[in-house]
């Protein structure tokens, strides 16, 4: 569709000079984090872990019936991991949280699992997954995740006014950017919770990874390593991602949010060059 030489975007401007061409804003979106992927080796490696573990359990029935009881021995209701779509990153944070949201139930399932065949993909995926930086990479991602899927659930809306796009678009940059430097931000923040993680992670550990217990873990160093480079990085990708060709700026002239409030200054509406 997009090629701009042999495909159908090419054809049409061919055809007429004029033509502009807009990408799907959902899509784009998610290539904004699908392009930052190579960038930051932490985020790539969790990408893998996620989809690692949704065919783990997927593809056994014997597995997931584990998880299942592991999880009504929490208490819990039983659910099954999401798939992270490779192009779909409304997925990759349903995918996260969950894994959040079950994580002691399913790091006692892998335990169990394990011990039950002793496979060394298991054993491989457990110690990754109760990782420091891995455990926070997560929840930084769940809630970076977060910010963003609500400007794509607006963009999927049946009656979207495309003219408030820029606003929204707007919003999200200004919350990501306040991510960069107060990761920590209630109500809903996965990455305040680092210190119950990361202590069911040390209880699960072992001897093995004790040395790598969470009071070791420098989150300082995440912040300026992980956090904000990542921030700049996706707020520069969506900025292009969403830039605006100058010819179609003026049709915001038409937006009925942007009338005047006041009947009387409505007949000079739109004869001022703002």
């Amino acid at each position: 569709m997009s090629g701009k030489h042999n495909r159908v975007r090419a054809l049409f401007e061919d055809a007429t000079p004029h033509f502009a061409y807009i990408h799907c804003r959902n899509h784009r979106l998610a290539l904004c984090f699908a392009h930052l992927l190579p960038q930051f080796e932490d985020f790539k490696k969790f990408d893998g872990l996620l989809l690692n573990l949704y065919l783990l359990l997927k593809h056994s029935s014997i597995k997931q019936s584990i998880f299942e009881k592991v999880q009504n021995a929490y208490e819990l209701r039983a659910l099954k991991l999401v798939k992270a779509a490779v192009t779909r990153w409304l997925s990759h944070g349903k995918a996260v949280q969950r894994v959040l949201d079950r994580y002691e139930a399913l790091v006692a399932s892998l335990d169990a699992i394990y011990l039950r065949k002793q496979e060394p993909a298991v054993r491989g995926l457990r110690d990754e997954l109760i990782q420091p930086n891995v455990i926070a990479t997560m929840c930084f991602l769940a809630d970076v995740l977060q910010s963003t899927n609500t400007l794509q659930r607006i963009l999927q809306r049946a009656r979207l006014n495309f003219l408030q796009i820029p606003i929204e678009v707007n919003k999200l940059l200004n919350t990501l950017r306040s991510k960069a430097y107060q990761p920590i931000e209630p109500p809903t923040c996965y990455f305040a919770k680092l210190n119950d993680f990361n202590g069911t992670a040390s209880r699960s550990a072992g001897v093995r990874f004790r040395s790598r217990s969470y009071e070791e873990f420098d989150i300082a160093k995440f912040n300026v390593t992980t956090v904000r480079p990542f921030i700049e990085a996706l707020v520069k990708q969506i900025e292009e991602a969403f830039k605006i060709p100058e010819h179609l700026k003026g049709f915001t002239a038409i937006d009925p949010l942007s009338f005047p409030s006041d009947a009387t200054n409505l007949l000079d509406f739109g004869k001022r060059r703002n």
